[in-house]
């Protein structure tokens, strides 16, 4: 694999760690989930920031694991056809996932999403899978 490869397929899991680390420490709700409570008047209670909090810390350490899996695969198997297979794989299930819900979420309530995040590590998995053909 090319070291443009490999650069890619790492950038895309730091990219995921920073979202891993966001929804692992950060504030429940994340300030954009916030911002639709708001913007509905649906005041939150405590246990709804609990539920909120708790599943944050889940889907952070969901990322985390993706993040591990993504960059070990590069480094260690990104050469190998099943490799790059799975990575993109993995990374596709995903980032589709993510983009898709978040995007949707901002247009049905106007408020600012990571959707666009979420494309861009979707585009560096993609291009650095192709450029592992040519490269």
């Amino acid at each position: 694999m090319s070291v443009i490869v490999l650069a890619l397929n790492l950038l895309a899991a730091a990219g995921l760690l920073a979202v891993a680390l966001k929804y692992l420490t950060g504030p429940a709700p994340a300030a954009y989930h916030a911002s639709m409570f708001e913007k509905a008047d649906a005041p939150l209670k405590e246990i709804h920031v609990d539920v909120l909090r708790a599943l944050y810390r889940n889907m952070g350490a969901a990322f985390l694991a993706l993040t591990v899996a993504l960059a070990a695969l590069a480094w260690f198997a990104g050469e190998a056809m099943w490799g790059r297979i799975a990575i993109i794989v993995i990374g596709l299930i995903a980032g589709f996932v993510s983009t898709i819900s978040t995007y949707s979420m901002e247009k049905k309530t106007g408020v600012g999403t990571p959707w666009r995040a979420a494309a861009v590590i979707v585009v560096l998995l993609v291009v650095a899978f192709v450029l592992s053909f040519v490269a």
